[in-house]
Formats: C-alpha cells, sequence, structure tokens
C-alpha cells in the first residue's frame, strides 16, 4: 500500500523533470 502512495501524480511529474534535465544536459 506504501509503493501504490509513491507512484502518485506527483511523484511522476518530478521523476519526468528529472529525466528531462538529464536529456538536455
Amino acid at each position: 500500500m506504501n509503493q501504490k502512495r509513491q507512484f502518485t501524480p506527483e511523484f511522476k511529474k518530478e521523476a519526468v523533470a528529472l529525466v528531462t534535465e538529464q536529456n538536455y544536459t
């Protein structure tokens, strides 16, 4: 049940930002 909380839309947005920053490095 704790894993579902980590997959929230907010967490996903942060992950995408991290990937985007690495891709645009």
